[in-house]
């Protein structure tokens, strides 16, 4: 996808590493430190991650808050995979999506704030915040 990590380990005896390429996204709740056989706690917090293409995969979502209907609008025509779950994280509802635009029905779940996770075919992916009043 276009993405380079930075890592200066010159403070801990190491030279400064930097990789190009595709990377998958990892994000880890709770305390854990070790993925995969890589020790994250080696990893200096003074690393960057950059995209390096000028593309904005932007998805808007209106209107924000909602009465339960809600839209959204992505960058191009593409299959995207959108996933919704509550505030506790229980899943809400997937499906998959062949156009640049597509309604949602929140109506028959409980207001609150929902979370909406959206992975293109293209290898981007995106998460939004919506509230249900």
């Amino acid at each position: 996808n276009g993405f380079t990590v930075s890592f200066n380990g010159s403070g801990m005896g190491y030279g400064n590493f930097t990789i190009e390429g595709d990377f998958d996204v990892v994000r880890l709740l709770g305390s854990t430190n070790i993925l995969s056989n890589i020790c994250l706690e080696c990893l200096n917090p003074t690393f960057i991650l950059e995209k390096n293409d000028n593309t904005s995969e932007e998805v808007n979502l209106f209107p924000n808050p909602t009465n339960g209907i809600f839209n959204l609008t992505f960058p191009r025509t593409g299959i995207y995979q959108i996933i919704i779950r509550d505030s506790k994280g229980v899943l809400i509802s997937t499906r998959q999506v062949n156009d640049d635009n597509y309604r949602w029905d929140l109506n028959s779940k409980p207001n609150g704030i929902y979370f909406i996770n959206i992975i293109s075919d293209k290898g981007w992916s995106t998460s939004k915040k919506i509230i249900k009043n």
